[in-house]
């Protein structure tokens, strides 16, 4: 569900940098194809380019990233990974371009800070709310046995 990287061996780290290299090539050679594709696939079709095949390619380059991303990551943080990025240079810019360039920084950036970021020191617990109602029960110093039944959802009428 969310990968160990702890499990990444060599091949695993070749086998990205294989995947990397190869979208990086396809989205250099095929800027103009995917431009069109992505944003008039029928004035696409229209002017010649196939769209069936920058389609089939695209699928193919996500579902490789995907495949060797699923040690390191697993699918939930694959998910997030390939949407929020893309999501937030969507809205920050129109310009297909600057949406590459943003989205692949702010990936890059995220993804350093979320690895070098320390772990909690007092991590959150879940059960605060069960353990007031058991202060409250128990009593506190300085309240009445009324003010403590309130407190606790008691009503004495």
């Amino acid at each position: 569900m969310f990968g160990s990287i702890l499990g990444v061996d060599y091949d695993d780290v070749v086998a990205v940098a294989v995947v990397t290299l190869a979208v990086m090539v396809v989205v250099f050679f095929g800027y103009r194809q995917l431009l069109f594709t992505t944003f008039d696939p029928d004035v696409a079709e229209s002017s010649g380019i196939s769209t069936a095949r920058v389609d089939a390619l695209l699928m193919v380059v996500l579902s490789a990233s995907i495949l060797v991303s699923m040690q390191v990551l697993g699918v939930t943080l694959i998910a997030a990974t390939l949407a929020i990025p893309a999501s937030i240079a969507r809205m920050l810019t129109n310009s297909f371009r600057d949406m590459l360039f943003l989205a692949t920084g702010i990936g890059a950036v995220t993804g350093f800070v979320g690895m070098n970021q320390p772990p909690p020191r007092h991590p959150v617990r879940s059960d605060h709310r069960a353990r007031r109602g058991d202060r409250v029960r128990r009593g506190l110093p300085g309240l009445g046995s009324r003010t403590r039944s309130r407190l606790a959802g008691i009503d004495h009428h």
